[in-house]
């Protein structure tokens, strides 16, 4: 069985914050497999894509060649973040079990509040880019 982390945001100060917290972890970033979502409007350029993925690569230090396949919806509006949004992935034991402790003992005593009207729930795409949305997943 496989274990996957997965982190997800669209704040470049909070994608690079992660990337260099994985390092200090031990986490080397040949390990990550990061993948572009974004949203664009019809008339919109597909050289967009490329841009932004060029644009995670350079600023997280990640070669294109370990991203996955951008995952690109079209509709009537663009997102709302202009860099779209990142997935940061690493399959990674330690990782999971680390985050899955510290969501058990740390974060589950604090009260959450609902989000603002018309924003989703947290994890949703809707609300990606305003808070980190922490995944760890089994995988089989």
């Amino acid at each position: 069985m496989k274990t996957r982390f997965e982190f997800v945001n669209s704040d470049p100060n909070k994608l690079l914050a992660m990337v260099n917290f994985l390092e200090t972890l031990g986490v080397a970033r040949s390990e990550l497999r990061p993948r572009l979502q974004i949203k664009l409007r019809k008339d919109e350029w597909t050289d967009r894509v490329k841009e932004l993925e060029e644009y995670w690569s350079n600023l997280l230090n990640i070669p294109l060649s370990q991203f996955r396949k951008p995952s690109v919806r079209w509709g009537l509006r663009s997102s709302r973040s202009k860099f779209g949004t990142l997935s940061i992935r690493v399959y990674n034991t330690f990782l999971l079990d680390l985050f899955a402790f510290w969501e058990n003992t740390v974060l589950r005593p604090l009260p959450i509040s609902p989000p603002p009207e018309g924003h989703g729930f947290p994890g949703n795409a809707s609300s990606a880019g305003s808070k980190p949305v922490l995944r760890p997943t089994l995988t089989g």
